[in-house]
């Protein structure tokens, strides 16, 4: 695990002097839940047997650790894969590319961890959470989430020619995810069609199973179900994007 720890150590070094506005973002919570909380909770005050604000705090933690974690693996990989040749560097040590994969895969779960605790004093202040201990157990299934979301990214980075090859990502994959996966309104309000092709979205399967949990509601099924599937997508992705890096640094 040297190795690992290795890549860890030096992206963690690259990335500090950029770490305040990474976690900036989390200021941006506060504004929506009040603002979300004032607009459309005077249509829709209600969802379910909660508050409209407790309805969207949940997938607002899930949106935001999506944007966060999806420009790292994609942007700011790209950059240093393939623009500053970091991998490359690295590569010509005895550290493979797996290796890299893991390290890199190592500080973006640190970084997105992190992040998702600034999110607690705000559920804290607007009387979202139930307690503290069922903010830490979503940090488990968050964090196969934000695996496969990582790993998700790098399959995209290993993909792209350019920085412009990202460009599809967010009017075909982002927008679609965001307004279909439960996070601003429950799936069931959808067509049939969309509530089965919803479930290849990693956003619907966090959101689905840190909502309840939020609540003090543990359903055990619900859980380990889409957390395995969340497992799946993320063994999936990471071993194509190892496959098609692995091919471009052969080239």
């Amino acid at each position: 695990m040297a190795p690992v720890f290795a890549v860890f150590y030096r992206s963690l070094l690259g990335w500090r002097p950029f770490a305040f506005m990474y976690y900036l973002r989390a200021l941006e919570m506060p504004l929506q839940l009040a603002c979300f909380g004032a607009g459309l909770a005077a249509m829709a005050s209600v969802v379910g047997n909660q508050s409209y604000a407790s309805y969207i705090y949940p997938g607002l933690i899930v949106l935001y650790l999506w944007f966060a974690v999806i420009m790292e693996a994609t942007y700011v990989t790209f950059t240093k894969a393939f623009y500053h040749r970091i991998w490359s560097a690295i590569l010509a040590t005895p550290i493979t590319l797996p290796q890299i994969l893991l390290g890199e895969q190592l500080l973006a779960l640190m970084k997105a961890l992190t992040l998702t605790l600034l999110f607690w004093p705000v559920g804290v202040y607007f009387n979202l959470v139930a307690n503290f201990q069922d903010f830490l157990f979503i940090l488990i299934p968050l964090s196969i989430m934000i695996l496969c979301l990582c790993s998700f990214g790098y399959l995209l980075c290993s993909l792209a020619k350019n920085e412009y090859d990202f460009d599809p990502l967010w009017p075909l994959l982002s927008t679609p995810m965001m307004l279909t996966s439960g996070i601003f309104y429950p799936v069931s309000t959808f067509p049939e069609w969309v509530q089965h092709v919803v479930w290849i979205s990693p956003l619907y399967h966090g959101v689905e199973i840190i909502r309840p949990v939020l609540q003090g509601i543990y359903d055990w099924p619900v859980i380990v179900g889409h957390s395995l599937v969340l497992m799946a997508m993320w063994l999936a992705f990471s071993s194509l994007a190892y496959y098609q890096f692995k091919r471009r640094f052969q080239e």
